[in-house]
């Protein structure tokens, strides 16, 4: 009988042992489980996610580019730049378990319009009081995205999947907050004005705004390329 019981003891001594070992080198549960690229109206970016459960998750995200344009109309120069920068993290909810998913976040910014004008000899109109740029004149205009804004939107891609791989996605939204500009002339122009310089700068600076504030909100649309782990 001793016999017996002996090595039925050891072989049960060795499996709890196995069973401990496994459970002790089972892998950490990733931070993140999957990364992505986007392209839209915030530019070009990378990203993290990770999904809490097939109805929930989360990501972060980091977006930016640059745009110039040149031109000249009527011997007057124009030039715009368009700097884009931006980082989010918003959180996903899928209504369904499926593709389609609520988005919600918050997001910081950077971005920025800039527009000039000059050129000498021609002539240019500030609250409706017409100036004349000389050699060195100009006219600069800025618009400034919100430093910060919340995001609400929706999309599909980002949910969970048991299997690893590429995949596609989008989202359209809005973060909510107002545009912010700013406008400056040259020295000359501002003394081409007279007594009034301030209030007829002021004036056209109030009505750039208002024509860019009246959105209350900066539109977004991005396309995504994942991989999930």
């Amino acid at each position: 009988m001793k016999s017996l019981i002996t090595p039925v003891l050891f072989s049960s001594a060795l499996l709890a042992s196995g069973q401990a070992f496994a459970h002790s080198t089972t892998p950490p549960q990733r931070l993140v489980d999957k990364t992505y690229a986007t392209l839209g109206l915030q530019g070009i970016g990378i990203g993290l996610g990770k999904s809490h459960s097939n109805t929930l998750g989360y990501r972060v995200d980091l977006n930016g580019g640059k745009l110039n344009t040149d031109g000249v109309e009527s011997g007057t120069r124009y030039r715009g730049e368009l700097e884009l920068q931006s980082a989010g993290v918003y959180m996903d909810y899928f209504p369904w378990a499926g593709a389609f998913r609520l988005s919600a976040g918050l997001a910081y910014f950077g971005s920025k319009l800039s527009l000039s004008a000059s050129g000498t000899g021609q002539t240019a109109d500030i609250n409706g009081r017409p100036v004349v740029f000389g050699p060195n004149d100009r006219i600069d205009a800025a618009v400034d995205w919100p430093n910060v804004a919340p995001y609400i939107g929706l999309g599909f891609g980002h949910g969970q999947s048991a299997q690893s791989g590429l995949y596609l996605g989008a989202d359209l939204g809005a973060y909510l907050g107002d545009f912010k500009s700013s406008l400056t002339v040259s020295p000359n122009l501002r003394a081409q004005l007279g007594p009034t310089a301030d209030s007829d700068i002021q004036r056209e600076r109030e009505e750039l705004e208002d024509a860019v504030g009246k959105l209350g909100f900066v539109p977004s649309l991005q396309f995504y390329l994942g991989y999930r782990f």
